[in-house]
C-alpha cells in the first residue's frame, strides 16, 4: 500500500469509492433513504474536484487502484475519511489519518475535528478523538446523526517523550470464569448502556465514548494484580516507547510484535508490554 498526495485524474475513483464506501460498509448504520441523500448516484463532479484540490488529500493506493481517501483543510477539519469495502481493517484508515495528523500538526492546528458517522465514530475513539456532542445534519431533506469529535494535538517539539503517546486506548478487566465473564457483560452493556465494538472467543471490547473497556473471560486465580489485567496506550511508535522504558530500567515483559485479534473484521495492532513503577502491566497499542 501506498499514501500519496492525490492528483485531479483520481476524482472520478475517489467518487466511485466515495459512493460505493457509503452504500457498503455504511449501511449496517443508516437506512437506505439516509445512503441515498448521503452518496447520491448523481454526484457533482466539480464540486468534488474543487473540495479535493482545495483540502490536503491523500489517497491510499494499491496495485493501481486507489482504496481508500481522506482530507483536511487548513483549520483542522478533517473532512472525509473513506476506505474501499474489500479493504476494511488492513490498517488504510489508520495510516491515512496519521498523514492527516501530521499536516495538522505542520500547520501548527491545536486540534483536529472531524463529524464522524454511526460506523466511523468507533474508529476515531481508538484514534484518540473524542466526542463533543451528537448531531443531526440535513442532506436533501433527510435527516442523519453524526458526532462532532476532536483529537488536541500534542505541540511539543520533535523528540520530546511525551509525544509517543497519543492517549488511552483501552482499559483491561479480567474475568475468574464464564460466569463472572457472563455477570461484567451484563453490567457493563446492559446496566452502563456500553455497545459493543467487537468480540473474539476470549473476550470483547467496549465502546465508552473515550476509549475502550477491554474484558477477558481468560482470568486465573492468581490475585496478584486483582481485577486489572492491563493498562494500555494508544501509540504510533509500539518500538520506541519500549526503547525508552527499557533505557529508564524498566522490565519489558513483551517485545514488539505484530498481532491480528481474531474479531469480526480482524483486529491487526502492534503491541508490547513492559512492568510499571507500581508493578502495573502497561501496553503500548499500535492499530495497523
Amino acid at each position: 500500500m501506498n499514501i500519496r498526495r492525490y492528483q485531479p485524474a483520481d476524482c472520478a475513483q475517489v467518487m466511485q469509492l466515495f459512493y460505493d464506501t457509503v452504500h457498503t460498509v455504511n449501511a449496517r448504520d443508516y437506512t437506505p433513504e439516509q445512503l441515498d441523500a448521503w452518496a447520491p448516484r448523481q454526484a457533482d463532479a466539480a464540486r468534488w474536484a474543487q473540495m479535493l484540490a482545495g483540502q490536503v488529500t491523500y489517497v491510499a493506493e494499491e496495485g493501481g487502484d486507489i482504496i481508500g481517501f481522506g482530507n483536511i483543510d487548513s483549520q483542522g477539519l478533517l473532512d472525509c475519511l473513506y476506505v474501499h469495502r474489500a479493504h476494511q481493517g488492513r490498517g488504510v484508515a489508520t495510516a491515512l489519518v496519521e498523514r492527516l495528523l501530521e499536516t495538522a500538526h505542520r500547520n501548527g492546528n491545536p486540534r483536529v475535528v472531524t463529524h464522524a458517522s454511526r460506523t466511523a465514530r468507533p474508529f476515531f475513539l481508538r484514534r484518540g478523538f473524542a466526542v463533543l456532542q451528537a448531531q443531526t445534519v440535513e442532506r436533501g431533506g433527510v435527516r442523519l446523526e453524526n458526532f462532532v469529535m476532536e483529537k488536541q494535538l500534542c505541540m511539543k517539539t520533535e523528540g520530546c517523550p511525551m509525544g509517543r503517546i497519543d492517549g488511552i486506548h483501552h482499559i483491561a478487566l479480567k474475568c475468574m470464569g464464564t460466569e463472572a465473564y457472563a455477570r461484567t457483560l451484563h453490567f457493563y452493556t446492559d446496566v452502563l448502556g456500553l455497545t459493543v465494538a467487537r468480540q473474539w472467543p476470549e473476550g470483547t471490547m467496549l465502546d465508552t465514548g473515550s476509549g475502550m473497556l477491554e474484558i477477558f473471560c481468560t482470568g486465573t486465580d492468581e490475585p496478584v494484580q486483582g481485577p486489572l489485567r492491563h493498562l494500555a496506550f494508544a501509540t504510533k511508535d509500539v518500538d520506541g516507547c519500549i526503547e525508552a522504558v527499557r533505557a529508564a530500567g524498566y522490565t519489558v515483559m513483551t517485545e514488539p510484535k505484530d498481532i491480528v485479534i481474531p474479531s469480526n473484521p480482524p483486529y491487526p495492532a502492534r503491541i508490547a508490554f513492559c512492568i510499571g513503577p507500581l508493578g502495573e502491566h502497561v501496553e503500548f497499542f499500535q492499530e495497523r
